[in-house]
This record gives C-alpha cells, sequence and structure tokens, in this order.
C-alpha cells in the first residue's frame, strides 16, 4: 500500500502536525518563565520572528485566481453554521486556556506539587495537547460529529473531574495530560468542519 502525500492527507490528520512541538515549548517557556516576565515576552517576540521569515522563505506564493471582495468576506461570516463553528471553537479553546491560565498556582497551592515540579506537569500537559492532536485529527477524519459531540461531552467530565481530584497528585496529574488532549481534539472538529 501506498503512503498519501501530504497535501492529500485528510484534514484533521494533516492538521495535527501543527502542534508536534508544543511539549518543547511549554518546557522552554517554563525554562524562560524563571528569568523574569520580560524574558518571555522577548522569546515570544524571538519565535516570532523566526516563524515570520520561515513563512517568508518557505512558503511558496500562491496566485489567487479570483479576488474576493471584502463584503463577500463578511457576508460569509453572517452564515449561521460558520458562526456556530466559531463558538464551538471559542468554547473548546476557551476551556483549555481558562483552566491553563491558573494551573500552576493550582498545581502548587492546592495539589501541592512543588515549584520546581510544576514545569515537569506542563511538559506532561503539552504531551497531552500533542496526543489530542494526534488522536483527534485521525478520529474526526473517521467520524466529525461523533468525535465533536464525544470531545466536548468529555471535555464536559474531565473538568468536573479536575475540580474534583486537585487535591490528589496523581490523579490530578492524570487528568491535566486527558484535559490537555481534548479541547485538542475539539478544536481539530472545528478546523476540519471549516
Amino acid at each position: 500500500m501506498t503512503e498519501t502525500a501530504p497535501a492529500l492527507r485528510p484534514g484533521g490528520t494533516r492538521l495535527a502536525g501543527m502542534f508536534e512541538p508544543t511539549p518543547k515549548n511549554v518546557l522552554c517557556a517554563s525554562a524562560v518563565q524563571h528569568l523574569g516576565w520580560r524574558a518571555s515576552f522577548g522569546a515570544v517576540v524571538l519565535m516570532g520572528l523566526v516563524t515570520l521569515v520561515a513563512i517568508i522563505r518557505l512558503i511558496p506564493a500562491l496566485k489567487q485566481e479570483e479576488a474576493v471582495s471584502i463584503v463577500r468576506q463578511v457576508r460569509a461570516l453572517a452564515q449561521p453554521k460558520l458562526l456556530l463553528l466559531l463558538l464551538t471553537g471559542a468554547l473548546g479553546c476557551s476551556s483549555l486556556f481558562g483552566v491553563f491560565t491558573y494551573i500552576a498556582p493550582l498545581l502548587q497551592d492546592v495539589t501541592g506539587i512543588s515549584e520546581a515540579g510544576v514545569p515537569w506537569v506542563l511538559v506532561l500537559f503539552g504531551f497531552g495537547v500533542t496526543a489530542g492532536n494526534i488522536l483527534g485529527g485521525k478520529l474526526v477524519d473517521w467520524k466529525l460529529m461523533p468525535t465533536m459531540i464525544g470531545s466536548f461531552l468529555l471535555l464536559a467530565i474531565i473538568l468536573a473531574l479536575l475540580a474534583a481530584d486537585l487535591r490528589m497528585p496523581v490523579a490530578a496529574v492524570v487528568t491535566v495530560f486527558v484535559w490537555a488532549s481534548l479541547p485538542s481534539a475539539c478544536c481539530q472538529g472545528c478546523r476540519s468542519a471549516s
């Protein structure tokens, strides 16, 4: 059996590769955090500049066959299906970043994990995001709606479970991994459906 060319792979599986570097980025961000908040912003600026140069150098210029007017683009945003898709994606992502904003103090103050242990939990979180993207991409390519509905249902359960098991370090760490994977799977469905 021959392997499918990357450009012809199903959408969810192809998009899953975007998040492969997540565990490394989380670890680097945790390391830079100890240098102060200015170093974190400097690292983001540096990564942005490297990305910009890579985009300019590596992505070929594509000629657009037909110009799309701004009115047509705005009109496309008014479609109820697209608005529902955008709202769904926003809810999935906000459930991730809403809790992630407070994950370090929660792990330290409630769970009792040391400050030195938090970056390792965040690395595990990064692996969860990566796993969610890979598995979510494959499931979305197989069955879009059941994957999205199941992912959101499991996400609600895991967030409730996270609130309940934050006082148990092992359970909290396992839940953080599973929690990190679910919004990624939800967002895979939103990307593939668009």
